[in-house]
């Protein structure tokens, strides 16, 4: 984890074939947050972040893929 900057656990971190780190869950800062490790994607900005993962990591993933994941990951309205 240290060598990708990571901290709390889960962390997840995509390398391709060569080890050169394709996106890590280290979100940037944006929209007034400070960025940092998302864990698991509970939150909505985690959960964004997690699919941009995904698509830069597996750019093959189907839209129907993506979207059965999010609907998996998305909070559910009460």
């Amino acid at each position: 984890m240290k060598r990708w900057n990571g901290s709390g656990l889960p962390f997840f971190v995509f390398l391709d074939s060569s080890g050169t780190v394709l996106v890590s869950s280290n979100e940037p800062a944006a929209d007034g947050r400070k960025g940092g490790n998302i864990g698991y994607p509970s939150e909505p900005h985690e959960v964004d972040w997690f699919l941009a993962m995904l698509r830069k990591a597996i750019p093959q993933m189907s839209t129907d893929e993506l979207s059965t994941i999010e609907k998996y990951l998305r909070p559910k309205k009460q």
